[in-house]
């Protein structure tokens, strides 16, 4: 009697190598090296392989595997049923040419497979562990699991989650010739349906895959890349708020937001599990949490919120049976409507009561959701008071979410006025890459599809920091800078034009010739605009250090009603001096050569001294002058005086010819020169001057420290490399862990970093330097990034 035990064995590494969509090589060694498109499945056909079965040959009809010692197994491939993320399985329908058994084999996800199972099997060789009821809840999925599976299986399966591990159940079934036929037929129907046929075709393959016998599961370990748990901490502290959106079983998404530090090592006492298989569990439960969530809050205490997939279901008003029928989805529907007649007056009053109680608050809470489907937001009452609890969330972990799902989660928050950046490697990362504001992808093993949908494409998880900290925070300063210098130099040029009409009783004349105000804007002051593109507040080590300096991004500090306004008055206070000082000055004063100005002499005065005031607003408002900006300011200066020499001796039509020679010669033009740009810039240089030392952003202190003034080479060389010199000291003695999972998972959000106002003496912004990541935790040099 053959041994069943070793016949399940076999059966189980066979699945692994005949249920993917690999490509075998033949290495010049001899050896077989695998290709994939999923890196999950190369991994089985390589542990497959490992154990004796090896996938050595595929093409359309046929498999072929070899058993040992030359042993060589053909299959015919009748069908396959493809993975997607709506089905969470792959299925393949072979016939075995030696022996012509046709057998289904399947894998997926064990909330799939085990509701796929047999009513009655013995999964392994020792039935005392079977189940003794007919029916049992699984504790990790919360779906019914068959009789006979064996608590060994569902213990390795829970045991394989909490380790963060990547779980796969694996099943099988022998399939009749008349069975077959009938598969095939209904198809067909299917194939050829003209509405709806996605999902006609899924129902024959879900008529296919039932009465499954469990082969056994596997587990894949996913490393988390470099840097990963470090860049997430660094957003945090940015004031992000970090959502995990993720395929994953719910002890599964636990253990990897446990190793990314989102969640604590032991967090038993700030779970709360929102639940409810109705809308009246779910209405009670929303109301509890929420009252649970605002006491933690208040005492300034952690929570995560588990919400189950049924229970999300409910929520969104989207269950399976909706889409099996229109007839089933009215069903429900009416069912529901008298369910939220008779509710919501109790959900209105008690959740008025709690707010009214509580009040609103900002600190953080972390819900983690676990969601097999999200469909339309059905439920606007409940939904509101979801949506006011994730909003108080520390963060958000999406669990057994599908692409579409990632996407209807980012529209959760997008659509209410937040501003959303998804980041992702896969192609089930796309629609909610594509959803956001921002779509990074990555370039991985995973393929290229997330990076090829995305506005921007990186390398690893950890240069999110660099892109954000750094290339995002100094590029909206910078646009917020130059938006306000264009209209600024534009309106200052056209008042000097508006305020001379009341000098010239509105005749319409013009004060500056029209050469001048064409090179004034296409020539003198544009290419220092250019260059402004190299300006850098603070340095890269000082923005990783001080991740809090993004907060200024966030609120929008650079570019306000506030900052604009100032920038037109700045327009017309100088526009004012470089008119009226020329015109007063020059009214009755005689040139050496006796020959009294006209209005163009005096123009060009004018004319000159706004090129001088642009030059010095670029000096004053650049926080770093490299050699570039050096030529390109400095420069343009020197080009305007070279071009009106020239043009005015080599043109001889224009207004004024061999003009600006007789003024170069007259004491009086280079003083009252000297005189408008004092008087118009020195109130600017007072008013910069007295908000960086009274009245400082956090950029100003930073900046202060990044200068390196008064520091000692030491401290200057910690501080380069992003810490105290106690920090450094500590980080000696320690050795960095590696993280074991690479997926983003609790996302927080964090109060500004708070600095006070005041003078800021040497020993204040030197007290900056006293923050630190914590006593338990490493620091991750991103500086080395220079990848981007």
């Amino acid at each position: 009697m053959p041994n069943l035990a070793t016949e399940r064995m076999t059966d189980f590494v066979r699945v692994l190598a005949l249920c993917n969509s690999v490509q075998p090589e033949v290495s010049p060694d001899g050896t077989f090296r695998f290709k994939a498109s999923n890196p999950d499945e190369e991994a089985l056909v390589a542990a497959a392989s490992e154990f004796g079965i090896v996938l050595v040959a595929r093409d359309l009809d046929t498999v072929t595997i070899e058993l040992g010692e030359g042993v060589r197994e053909v299959y015919e491939t009748l069908h396959v049923f493809p993975f997607s993320s709506e089905r969470k399985r792959m299925s393949v329908l072979v016939r075995n040419r030696a022996t012509r058994e046709v057998r289904l084999y399947s894998k997926g996800s064990d909330d799939m497979i085990l509701a796929r199972l047999a009513s009655a099997q013995a999964v392994t060789s020792d039935p005392a562990n079977a189940t003794p009821t007919s029916k049992r809840r699984s504790s990790f999925s919360g779906n019914l699991v068959p009789y006979g599976v064996s608590e060994v299986t569902l213990d390795h399966l829970e045991g394989f989650a909490r380790e963060g591990l990547r779980t796969l159940c694996t099943a099988y079934k022998t399939v009749s010739d008349a069975e077959v036929t009938r598969f095939m037929q209904k198809l067909q129907v299917a194939k050829t349906m003209m509405r709806n046929r996605q999902e006609a075709v899924w129902r024959v393959y879900d008529e296919m895959e039932n009465a499954l016998t469990l082969l056994g599961v596997t587990a894949i370990e996913d490393r988390l890349q470099d840097g990963v748990p470090d860049t997430i901490q660094l957003l945090r502290d940015a004031g992000m708020g970090v959502w995990m959106l993720t395929g994953d079983k719910l002890t599964t998404a636990i253990q990897i937001a446990m190793s990314c530090c989102l969640i604590s090592r032991n967090p038993e006492e700030e779970l709360h599990a929102v639940v409810g298989q109705d809308i009246h569990e779910l209405e009670a439960s929303l109301v509890h949490n929420l009252m649970k969530a605002k006491t933690r809050v208040a005492n300034k205490e952690d929570v995560a919120v588990i919400v189950e997939g049924a229970t999300l279901s409910v929520l969104f008003g989207h269950t399976d049976e909706m889409v099996e029928s229109r007839w089933d989805f009215e069903t429900w529907k009416k069912s529901w409507n008298k369910v939220v007649t008779r509710t919501n007056r109790f959900v209105r009053q008690t959740h008025r009561h709690i707010s009214q109680t509580f009040g609103r608050t900002n600190t953080p809470v972390s819900p983690m959701v676990t969601s097999p489907v999200i469909g339309k937001f059905q439920n606007p009452e409940q939904l509101s008071m979801f949506v006011e609890l994730i909003l108080l969330a520390k963060s958000v972990v999406c669990c057994r979410v599908s692409p579409q799902q990632k996407g209807l989660c980012v529209s959760l928050l997008k659509d209410r006025g937040y501003m959303t950046l998804a980041i992702g490697d896969g192609a089930n990362d796309v629609p909610m890459i594509q959803t956001a504001h921002v779509g990074i992808g990555i370039q991985g093993r995973e393929g290229i599809q997330a990076a090829r949908a995305s506005d921007y494409a990186v390398g690893q998880f950890r240069f999110l920091a660099r892109l954000l900290l750094v290339h995002g925070r100094q590029s909206y300063r910078r646009t917020a800078f130059v938006a306000q210098y264009i209209i600024f130099k534009s309106l200052f040029i056209g008042f000097i034009q508006v305020l001379y009409g009341f000098v010239s009783g509105y005749s319409g004349t013009s004060f500056f010739n029209s050469f001048s105000l064409t090179i004034y804007n296409g020539v003198l002051t544009s290419f220092p605009v250019y260059f402004y593109v190299f300006d850098k507040d603070v340095s890269d080590e000082a923005a990783f250090m001080y991740p809090s300096l993004y907060q200024e991004s966030q609120k929008g500090m650079y570019l306000t009603r506030s900052s604009f306004f100032w920038w037109i008055v700045r327009s017309i206070y100088q526009a004012s001096i470089a008119l009226w000082v020329p015109l007063i000055m020059f009214n009755h004063h005689i040139p050496p050569d006796g020959v009294p100005l006209d209005r163009d002499s005096i123009s060009m005065v004018s004319f000159t001294a706004c090129v001088f005031i642009q030059t010095f607003t670029m000096v004053v408002e650049s926080t770093s002058i490299n050699i570039l900006n050096h030529i390109m300011i400095w420069g343009s200066l020197l080009l305007y005086f070279i071009m009106l020499l020239g043009v005015g001796v080599l043109i001889p039509s224009l207004d004024y010819f061999y003009m600006m020679g007789r003024m170069y010669k007259d004491p009086a033009f280079w003083m009252i020169l000297l005189a408008i740009v004092v008087m118009a810039m020195m109130p600017v240089i007072s008013a910069k001057h007295y908000q960086t030392n009274f009245e400082p952003m956090l950029s100003d202190s930073v900046r202060y420290l990044d200068s390196g003034r008064n520091m000692s080479d030491e401290d200057r060389r910690h501080w380069r490399r992003g810490r105290t010199k106690a920090e450094s000291d500590k980080a000696k003695q320690k050795h960095r862990t590696p993280s074991r999972r690479n997926s983003l998972h609790h996302g927080t959000i964090i109060s500004p970093q708070p600095f006070t106002s005041g003078n800021v003496q040497e020993e204040e912004a030197r007290s900056l330097l006293s923050r630190s990541s914590g006593d338990d935790e490493d620091y991750y040099d991103y500086t080395n990034s220079e990848e981007l």
